[in-house]
């Protein structure tokens, strides 16, 4: 059915296409000449007559050059004795019982659709299996490449794989299942023992990975901010900076179009700018520059031929004092997942620990969930090692942070769900609860259990949670114990939970959505509030102990599990989120996940969802809070008011009646309203800048802005 094919015999014999193409072949037919010669560059599959889509491309991009300054450090399993690495050279020890040796980067999204690696080195470490590590979300690819192999460069040697899934990877973790999800990214290369127990080096040059893409998506960019102090009137200089990729084997010829704008929407500066983006993946780089005179916004699209790239925003923050009550409270519902666990002992880690603290307290933190930590606490059966909590928790309670702890995930050398893993799971329990009754009253049962984070039967955490319950009981029979802790609002987990009679004070939900029906939300809320009221009738407590957005960036071939999020849509879901929790009436607590960026890769969701960068640099939904925080903290719901179609709006009061504050926002598009009023009000955005309104003919005129909050005050 394409012109110039024939027909050939086997299987339907009709001539036509049964299925997707296997495979190509080229024959060359003997026409008389004796010798001859063609010379095979690629295959493109492109647009037909028939308006089909075309396939993808590919192409071999650096992905890592090792050297001088590069960003990998050492890392191995066993004693590696004097084995070492820098400018490219890694030392290894085998001689001490080192298992395995290798490097790893920073955890970073690798472009396109990865369908083969090469690592290039100097040297071959003989008798050393190459191994490399690749991660997918959660879940971790891991192959054994065997030895490197000469090249016909000089001293060049390589080692090559077809990308996961395929034979001879294995996989392991989160979502456990063999398949990508969102974009791949290097988790390391190490050299295994193999039957060699010996010393030597090797000079780690490149990895190039091969990667296909769509052919209108080959541009893959990102968008930055810096702010540099001026001159003059005092003002602070913000620089808009655009980065792309160009996975193409040509240039290709860009125009960017630019705008800077405030958080009104209002456009500040615009223009247009010719870019030239050069093959291969080779960065390109341009910035536009403006005063910083309140929150600036600025937005890049790239046009270029037969190319759709996403538009790109980049933000620079209000210099406004972020500092706020400074005391605990923990009847606030406002929480925050600071995860200052994470942290560790080494001095730079316990200050950014600190610095943390310091900020969630300057915004209105009161509350974190904090993971305390099993296989960190007790090592070895028995053996307890404290220190880093008691500093932990000293360092929360010294900026008014209340912790509720999390007990999740097994020590390595417990035997998970079985009866002796669940033994020694409360016994653990026990020793926690009383060393830290005095300043944890809340503790939650592991996390997210109606997914993968459990892997045992979901019926068995029933069991778990009883047994926990009666545990922390009988160590502070103050406490409560939150429990079920879903992914989702998974109301047939909890039924089941209730079910099996598994017992718990506080119900605990993590309720991610792709889009915030405000409305909705508050009803789910009313609903599991309702679905969990004890036998006596009373109700129990919802507590959101994770929601959140991630400000990642678009990938061009591979899309994350979670939608892409703009910093300026994300500062307005961590409001709404908070005012429709608060004004559910049923929701005694709120938790954002997370406070600070995990890591620094653009485009992997995971590394996005803080409100800080992961050097600590806000980000508008950190302003977001802080206002949120500093206009209802102390207010209970009075009523949801009945206004236009469209129109989202709150009335919160404080004690002995203090207040009102109205919180509103029009849904999906803006629009200007009108409220009846005869007293000036005053107007408070999301960046905390407030305006004055004076009404007219008796009627305050109010602008407001698609999905944006405002408070107003009377």
């Amino acid at each position: 059915t394409i012109s110039g094919f024939q027909g050939f015999w086997g299987g339907a014999n009709d001539g036509k296409i049964h299925g997707a193409p296997k495979a190509i072949a080229f024959l060359a037919e003997n026409t008389g000449l004796k010798t001859g010669a063609v010379y095979l560059d690629d295959i493109r599959l492109v647009k037909s007559e028939t308006g089909e889509a075309p396939m993808n491309q590919n192409s071999e991009t650096v992905a890592a050059t090792f050297g001088k300054g590069d960003d990998w450090r050492l890392d191995g399993k066993g004693a590696g004795g004097k084995s070492s690495y820098a400018n490219g050279v890694l030392t290894y020890d085998f001689t001490q019982g080192a298992a395995s040796i290798g490097v790893v980067p920073p955890d970073r999204s690798l472009p396109g659709s990865p369908v083969r690696f090469r690592i290039q080195a100097k040297g071959n470490a003989a008798g050393h299996p190459v191994r490399l590590i690749i991660y997918t979300h959660f879940m971790t690819f891991e192959k054994s490449l065997g030895m490197f192999a000469p090249t016909n460069i000089d001293g060049l040697f390589e080692a090559v794989t077809d990308a996961p899934p395929g034979p001879g990877w294995k996989w392991y973790n989160g979502e456990n299942d063999g398949k990508r999800h969102g974009p791949l990214r290097l988790g390391g290369i190490y050299l295994d023992a193999g039957e060699k127990k010996d010393a030597g080096e090797i000079t780690l040059k490149e990895l190039r990975v091969t990667a296909e893409f769509p052919p209108d998506q080959a541009i893959l960019a990102l968008a930055r901010t810096e702010i540099t102090p001026t001159t003059g009137l005092g003002l602070r200089a913000a620089k808009y900076i655009l980065s792309a990729r160009n996975l193409m084997t040509k240039p290709l010829k860009a125009t960017v179009h630019w705008s800077i704008r405030n958080w009104n929407g209002d456009t500040l500066k615009n223009g247009s700018n010719e870019m030239l983006l050069p093959a291969l993946g080779v960065p390109a780089e341009m910035s536009v520059s403006d005063e910083l005179r309140t929150f600036g916004e600025a937005q890049f699209q790239i046009e270029a031929e037969e190319q759709q790239v996403p538009i790109l925003q980049t933000y620079a923050m209000p210099n406004l004092s972020l500092k706020f009550q400074s005391g605990a409270n923990p009847a606030s519902p406002f929480g925050m997942g600071l995860y200052l666990y994470r942290y560790s002992n080494e001095p730079q880690s316990l200050k950014d620990m600190e610095t943390a603290a310091q900020m969630a307290q300057n915004i209105g933190v009161k509350w974190s969930r904090e993971e305390m930590n099993w296989g960190r606490i007790e090592q070895q059966k028995g053996q307890y090692d404290w220190s880093f909590y008691d500093n932990m928790i000293a360092t929360a309670k010294k900026h008014g942070i209340s912790i509720y702890g999390i007990i999740s995930f097994w020590a390595g050398w417990t035997k998970p769900y079985t009866e002796e893993g669940i033994a020694d799971y409360c016994r653990y329990t026990k020793d926690l609860v009383n060393r830290y009754k005095k300043d944890i009253h809340h503790w939650e049962v592991w996390n997210e259990p109606n997914i993968f984070f459990w892997q045992g039967p979901k019926d068995m955490y029933a069991d778990l949670l009883k047994r926990a319950y009666a545990t922390i009981k009988e160590a502070d029979p103050t406490a409560s114990v939150l429990g079920c802790s879903t992914a989702g609002i998974d109301l047939n987990f909890i039924k089941r939970m209730q079910e099996l009679k598994a017992p718990f004070d506080i119900l605990t939900i993590h309720p991610y959505r792709a889009e915030l029906n405000d409305i909705n939300f508050v009803d789910e809320l009313k609903q599991v509030a309702e679905l969990v009221k004890r036998e006596d009738g009373t109700r129990r407590d919802v507590w959101i102990t994770e929601m959140g957005w991630g400000t990642h960036l678009p990938h061009n071939s591979m899309a994350s599990d979670f939608a892409v999020t703009s910093q300026r849509r994300q500062a307005t879901l961590i409001a709404r989120s908070y005012i429709d929790a608060i004004a559910s009436g049923v929701c005694g607590s709120i938790s954002w996940y997370d406070f600070r960026n995990d890591g620094n890769d653009p485009f992997n969701f995971e590394h996005n969802m803080g409100i800080v960068t992961q050097d600590f640099h806000p980000k508008p939904a950190m302003y977001a809070y802080r206002t949120v925080t500093r206009m209802l903290e102390g207010k209970h719901i009075e009523k949801r008011l009945q206004m236009n179609e469209g129109i989202v709006a709150w009335r919160f009061a404080g004690q002995n009646g203090t207040g009102p504050v109205l919180a509103l926002w029009s849904s999906r598009k803006d629009r200007t309203i009108e409220l009846p009023s005869k007293i000036n009000a005053i107007t408070t955005n999301l960046m905390g800048e407030e305006t004055k309104v004076t009404p007219a003919g008796g009627k305050i005129k109010l602008r407001l802005q698609a999905d944006t909050p405002v408070f107003m005050t009377l």
